[in-house]
């Protein structure tokens, strides 16, 4: 028997998604389905939520292994491709997709529950990077050539999503993109132009949802809004205060699986600190800024800027959205929706940030050399 294709196989695939992000990311996934069931190990039935986890956790580690065997020229030609299918998904989720907790989000079929939005924050990132590769004028992004046509693309992507709405989602895709801008040597003043131009589209959001201005009186004085709009961040408090330093122990959080509403997602951060305590989640803390660390130096060693920009952008979009979960679960900032990437329960969520690590990786495998030709 010939193991030659065999061999040649494991040497391709496999061991390109063995590098060390490629591995965290796995492994925080399989952590992520601990504190999945320590969030729902009360309900009936008990597996169900982590069941379906680490199925789609199985499904990310073959995505994770298919894209870290790619190169740059490869994610160069298919980033239109995949930013056009993942962007129409947007605006078809809005005809047929499903309502849940208010927002028009998902595909449902089955049992099985996809958010075009999550799948398509990868091809927002490479759609921006392959952008700032062709408008950049010597590495630099000018105010024409370079920041207003990206701008544009950001706000044709976040359209769909504020029609969902979930503005948590709209608030990430901003952020990676100001940020990312700006890491590519753009300039503050453009983005500060921005904002205060965005006033009058933000007065309007505000007055056409009422809840969102409750929030934000709701967090500076929550008790007074104890049975509403202030529950969720009164239940924050007292689940953090009940971890303590060292926790309850797995499956004992019962103030937050008593009263801290999607324990398993969105306010999965302060369900585990009840479980495991300060200690316990301070790793993951360390965790997100380790990525941030082993980004930089990653984007830095590339000479092509269509792959800095993946990476960088690859890079703010998980540690952003991290530091958001992390603010609210902890009560700094108001409530919104945001997952906690590679933990949260959620297959969409968990599909695209391992598709994420493994771009960063697949990029990383080339250190320093640049593409040939700079547009394959």
């Amino acid at each position: 028997m010939n193991l030659a294709p065999r061999s040649k196989w494991l040497n391709t695939v496999i061991r390109p998604a063995l590098t060390p992000a490629g591995v965290a990311a796995l492994c925080l996934g399989l952590w992520g389905c601990l504190a999945i069931y320590n969030a729902t190990c009360h309900l009936s039935p008990a597996y169900r939520f982590v069941t379906r986890q680490l199925v789609w956790l199985a499904v990310s580690g073959v995505a994770l292994a298919a894209v870290s065997t790619r190169d740059t020229r490869f994610l160069r030609r298919a980033t239109a491709p995949v930013a056009v299918m993942t962007y129409l998904a947007l605006w078809l989720v809005l005809l047929c997709g499903v309502r849940v907790h208010g927002m028009r989000a998902w595909f449902a079929w089955n049992g099985v529950f996809i958010q075009p939005s999550e799948l398509a924050k990868p091809a927002f990132v490479l759609s921006l990077a392959w952008l700032m590769d062709r408008n950049s004028n010597r590495g630099n992004l000018d105010w024409r050539q370079g920041y207003l046509p990206a701008l544009l693309l950001c706000l044709l992507w976040i359209l769909p999503i504020a029609l969902q709405p979930d503005f948590g989602t709209v608030l990430v895709y901003v952020f990676t993109f100001a940020v990312l801008y700006w890491a590519m040597n753009g300039r503050l003043l453009h983005l500060a132009v921005t904002a205060l131009a965005a006033l009058p589209a933000v007065g309007l959001v505000l007055a056409a949802h009422p809840y969102l201005t409750t929030r934000w009186v709701a967090f500076l004085n929550p008790r007074a809004y104890a049975d509403t709009a202030g529950w969720h961040i009164l239940q924050f408090e007292r689940t953090l205060a009940a971890g303590g330093l060292t926790g309850q122990s797995w499956g004992n959080a019962a103030w937050s699986q008593a009263y801290l509403p999607l324990g398993y997602s969105d306010s999965i951060f302060a369900n585990t600190a009840e479980a495991v305590g300060f200690l316990g989640v301070l790793p993951l803390v360390l965790i997100v800024l380790a990525w941030v660390a082993y980004g930089v130096q990653r984007g830095t060693c590339c000479q092509d800027l269509f792959a800095r920009a993946t990476v960088m952008g690859m890079v703010i979009l998980l540690a952003g959205q991290a530091f958001i979960h992390l603010s609210v679960n902890l009560a700094l900032v108001p409530t919104t929706g945001i997952t906690l990437p590679l933990v949260s329960y959620g297959g969409s969520s968990l599909l695209a940030s391992i598709t994420a690590v493994g771009i960063v990786e697949a990029i990383g495998r080339a250190g320093t050399r640049p593409v040939a030709d700079g547009h394959a």
